[in-house]
């Protein structure tokens, strides 16, 4: 007896017999089997392809209305593609464009690509199923957004937080999704320990500028060789070899000049830019100091301003230098006036009073050197241009 070819609704039986008993049969041509009949490989076999009055196209033992679909010998669904062409694997009802099992799939609008957990977009992000839900979006710029979102109910609109971005730049924010100041940016609103390295160094790291900045190792033996004028001054015993350029941002214009190598180095900035990164580096032996003079004022007064900018007064050897560098190292109007030039005060006595005095550099020349008084027992005070120096 030879199988049937199809069976109808009522599983009637219709045979294509094969030209002998020992042979296949072979169709040239189409075989067309009538709605709500089915083609499969024998009367109990759950082989079958069939077309059923609730418009669905099956490839098993079982249907599901409006799809085409896939399943095992056992009745056990292992793929189905909808009637709007989405397409489930393990899942008869797909809710997003490719869903594997119960909640987890694959969206494209042809601009961006989401691939999620418990996710389906519907006008707005949408739980599949009960429970949390989370996703990775590629968008049209090739930008990476990571979402999670708390528990929510089946087909309730999802509250996604974007916790991560990695822009097409390669800056990457957490808990931001515009990282653009920097490589790495952690908002504010990230709870807890914003960045823990497991006990590992961060290597590589550059010095601070503002004050929230972390510190370098070179930043810090830099700040700790240094605190009080004697160690913050090139003329001072201990402090000729220590005076080491500090991170800072100095409100004028200035020169950076450093000693390595064996030899000098400078480097000419404008006001507000950062020291280090040129020839100099912060950690280098070596000072700042500004480029133009400021108006004259009393010793005490000049040391106020300059102090409350994170600076000093230079000392006779760091303003002599610089003087005789003048025009190579981008400072103007040195060796025309007198400038102070020292931060250090001795007892005086010029035969007729007694005060106290402090070097004077400058006025026809380089090497025009003198003191005058901050204060003496007439109680006058004197004042001369000035510039800060670091």
């Amino acid at each position: 007896m030879y199988a049937p070819i199809y069976y109808d609704a009522n599983n009637t039986s219709y045979y294509l017999e094969p030209s002998n008993t020992t042979t296949a049969a072979y169709l040239n041509g189409s075989v067309v089997v009538p709605q709500g009949s089915a083609l499969r490989a024998g009367l109990n076999s759950n082989w079958v392809i069939g077309q059923i009055t609730d418009n669905s196209i099956h490839i098993g033992s079982t249907h599901v209305a409006n799809n085409f679909s896939f399943d095992s010998n056992s009745g056990s669904g292992l793929m189905y593609i909808s009637s709007v062409g989405s397409v489930g694997i393990n899942t008869a009802n797909p809710q997003i464009q490719l869903q594997v099992g119960s909640n987890g799939g694959i969206y494209n609008d042809g601009s961006t690509e989401m691939f999620s957990k418990n996710l389906y977009y519907n006008n707005a992000w949408k739980y599949i199923t009960n429970g949390f839900a989370s996703g990775i979006l590629t968008d049209s710029s090739g930008n990476i957004h990571i979402y999670t979102s708390p528990s929510g109910t089946a087909a309730a609109t999802a509250a996604l937080s974007e916790d991560m971005t990695i822009l097409n730049s390669g800056d990457i924010g957490i808990g931001t999704s515009s990282p653009t100041t920097a490589g790495l940016v952690i908002a504010s609103n990230v709870s807890g320990v914003a960045l823990d390295v497991d006990n590992n160094r961060i290597a590589n790291l550059a010095n601070p500028v503002n004050a929230q900045d972390a510190a370098t190792k070179s930043y810090v033996d830099a700040a700790s060789s240094g605190g009080s004028d004697a160690a913050n001054s090139m003329t001072a015993n201990s402090g000729m070899y220590e005076n080491k350029i500090i991170a800072m941002n100095p409100p004028a214009a200035y020169t950076e000049i450093c000693f390595k190598n064996g030899a000098t180095y400078y480097d000419i900035h404008a006001a507000g830019v950062a020291t280090g990164g040129g020839n100099c580096s912060v950690g280098d032996t070596g000072y700042i100091i500004e480029d133009a003079v400021r108006s004259a004022a009393h010793f005490t007064t000049a040391k106020q301003v300059c102090t409350e900018n994170n600076m000093r007064l230079p000392e006779p050897y760091e303003w002599q230098l610089a003087c005789m560098n003048a025009s190579t190292w981008g400072l103007s109007s040195m060796g025309t006036q007198w400038e102070w030039a020292s931060n250090f005060t001795l007892p005086m006595y010029d035969g007729g009073y007694l005060g106290v005095g402090a070097a004077i550099f400058g006025s026809s020349g380089c090497t025009y050197a003198n003191w005058d008084w901050l204060g003496f027992n007439s109680g006058n005070q004197y004042s001369y241009y000035y510039r800060c120096a670091r």
